[in-house]
């Protein structure tokens, strides 16, 4: 159910592989790396939760229209892991009605797919709820640099072309200054303190994040303008801490002396 990220996932260990090849660990450092990688790849899959998109899309509609919370944009771009279009990430779901909720004309949930053909570029789109709430799944070649950004400005004048949408900004202007009323909301995620780990586990991640670090952020490797960007943390809890040996010594009624 989760789209594939093989050229992001290769190009991240080959960046890693390389920082441990100048520390001269060569091929151990090479297998750690794969071994890191993984492991921690099954071990964040796991916790990849999920709902089914109908459920919440009253919800969603809702919040559309519920004029006493401000605008947080025109229209607002989530990229889903999701390949059904009945579903959707729980964490996606959490954003859009967090403080602050993402009160939005249009939401745009955008899928994207490596093809075999190493030069494919097409497009496919559905209305899940007319006019409000769209998806669209991009099928690239491996040899393609995903540009999300620019890609979804020729979707959308598409669509105003075809008359598939009514957006209040003119064609005019999208084309010669691109998607400014589209905020693209990247979660990233972040190893919580609130986990305990078996020594094991908690090497795995620990290393995993710092590969991370070292790679290109979501936003570069789509090719999404910084400031058409809002990053937003999410906490990564893999094993709740269950009990913290924590005793209380004394507790004081205010207004009372002793």
């Amino acid at each position: 159910m989760e789209f594939s990220r093989r050229s992001g996932d290769f190009a991240i260990i080959g960046v890693a592989t390389m920082v441990v090849f100048d520390g001269g660990g060569k091929v151990i450092g090479l297998f750690t790396t794969m071994y890191v990688w993984y492991n921690a790849r099954k071990l964040t899959l796991k916790l990849l939760t999920y709902e089914n998109l109908k459920d919440f899309l009253p919800a969603l509609e809702n919040l559309i229209k519920d004029t006493t919370i401000p605008k947080y944009a025109t229209h607002v771009v989530y990229l889903t892991k999701m390949q059904s279009h009945k579903l959707i990430e729980k964490r996606i779901v959490e954003s859009i009605f967090s403080n602050p909720a993402k009160r939005a004309d249009v939401y745009w949930f955008i899928n994207f797919h490596r093809a075999d053909d190493p030069y494919i570029m097409e497009y496919e789109v559905e209305e899940i709820v007319e006019h409000k709430v769209i998806r669209v799944d991009f099928h690239l070649g491996f040899r393609i640099q995903p540009r999300i950004g620019i890609m979804l400005k020729k979707v959308v004048e598409e669509m105003i072309k075809n008359k598939e949408i009514n957006i209040n900004t003119p064609f005019a202007t999208i084309h010669k200054e691109g998607l400014k009323d589209f905020k693209f909301i990247i979660l990233e995620r972040f190893l919580s303190y609130d986990n305990e780990f078996s020594a094991r586990d908690g090497f795995i991640l620990n290393a995993y994040f710092a590969i991370l670090r070292t790679a290109r952020s979501d936003s570069e490797a789509y090719g999404i303008d910084v400031n058409q960007a809002v990053f937003e943390k999410v906490p990564l809890v893999v094993a709740p801490v269950s009990n913290i040996n924590l005793r209380r010594t004394s507790y004081k009624v205010a207004g009372r002396d002793e």
